[in-house]
């Protein structure tokens, strides 16, 4: 289901599948920095063409994360932001930054998987996981306990070579 650029994932066992949170647009990832005070809130966020929220309809402990494009090598930065539920502000978790590699993302060929997320600026209650394999072309995730929260937002800013597709499953 979608509202917007928000997208609320479907409730089911603890083993979710892949669900499409959204493509943050890179001509506005470019063209902006992290979110500032005036933005965090998450009605104001979540109009931004370069972001994309998922509204998590399970409770499932964990997330994991993975990022799609359509070029080997293109790079991409975004935040990820989340809230507690009736909540109004969110709260940055870290920063990601995603290079693609070549593993195909789709049967035509024509989008590829990151093969590295580097997390940095790393503000959770516990250690988030990357799981990649040093950049050599294989599919990367980011895991991450979502301690209770089912709100999260996908900001992208700074560096954008393209439109990035964000995935979530719920784990």
């Amino acid at each position: 289901m979608s509202l917007g650029n928000e997208v609320v994932a479907y409730s089911g066992g603890q083993q979710l599948s892949w669900q499409v949170v959204g493509t943050i647009d890179a001509t506005a990832g470019n063209a902006d920095a992290v979110l500032d005070e005036t933005e965090r809130d998450y009605a104001s966020a979540i109009l931004l063409a370069n972001s994309v929220a998922i509204v998590s309809g399970t409770d499932a402990l964990a997330a994991e994360i993975r990022v799609i494009f359509a070029t080997d090598g293109a790079d991409a930065i975004f935040d990820i932001w989340t809230m507690r539920e009736n909540g109004l502000y969110m709260t940055r978790i870290c920063t990601i930054t995603a290079k693609a590699g070549k593993q195909y993302a789709n049967a035509a060929g024509s989008l590829v998987f990151a093969d590295t997320l580097t997390i940095s600026n790393e503000v959770w209650y516990t250690a988030l996981a990357g799981i990649h394999n040093g950049g050599v072309d294989h599919i990367a995730r980011v895991i991450f306990n979502k301690h209770g929260h089912k709100t999260f937002l996908f900001h992208g800013h700074t560096t954008f070579d393209e439109d990035a597709v964000i995935e979530m499953a719920g784990t």
